[in-house]
């Protein structure tokens, strides 16, 4: 069964979390991302897309490109960019556009549950991505990439969810794309083990993300 978790995390402040938000790293091409970052110079980009603000001749997977994210990452930690949650939480990330909306759970899943098949992938991933990857998060000790994961619905965790949706959210502005984005924390110790209840009796999990992953 699933083990899905509540994780410790690092995150924006709520008023710089308009111009730290950014669009996922490998929609940008290095040229595109120096420019959003120009324009925006809290972007994640910076941290995700870190050859962006590195000279021509450092190629994409250079050591230096991981070491300068993981640079990165400390200073915006200690110059108060980013704040640590003093608890495990589960979060809730919402997307709204026009009529549309959609609301996930951000949280922590086991690796025994990819490793045995609970978690499950549609399709073989690109070693050179996966490589580059690991390097990320083994550099800067931390996973600043979600993966995008589906399961069969479960009353029990959308009860969870929208009792969370009616308190106050962590986050709610608008990106200049329009897409409205709202967050909410979930610390209660009793939702917590509700959610996580919830997840131990789903059979499996599935990688909904591209083929990079």
């Amino acid at each position: 069964m699933a083990d899905v978790r509540p994780f410790v995390c690092h995150r924006p402040t709520a008023e710089l979390a308009p111009e730290v938000a950014a669009l996922p790293y490998d929609v940008f091409s290095r040229e595109e991302a120096a420019h959003e970052i120009a324009q925006h110079p809290y972007s994640f980009l910076r941290i995700d897309k870190t050859t962006a603000l590195l000279p021509r001749e450092v190629g994409e997977y250079d050591p230096q490109v991981y070491a300068k994210a993981a640079e990165l990452l400390l200073a915006d930690t200690g110059s108060g960019v980013f704040v640590r949650d003093d608890q495990p939480c589960y979060y809730l990330y919402r997307l709204s556009q026009g009529s549309h909306a959609q609301t996930g759970i951000v949280a922590a899943i086991a690796i025994d549950d990819y490793l045995g098949n609970v978690l499950k992938r549609h399709e073989n991933t690109r070693p050179v991505k996966l490589t580059d990857r690991i390097a990320h998060i083994t550099a800067l000790g931390a996973q600043t990439g979600p993966v995008f994961v589906t399961y069969r619905a479960q009353p029990a965790i959308d009860q969870a969810v929208d009792q969370a949706t009616a308190t106050p959210p962590l986050y709610d502005f608008t990106a200049p794309d329009g897409v409205q984005h709202t967050v909410w924390r979930i610390a209660s110790a009793t939702l917590q083990a509700r959610i996580k209840s919830a997840f131990a009796t789903v059979k499996a999990l599935y990688i909904a993300d591209g083929h990079h992953r």
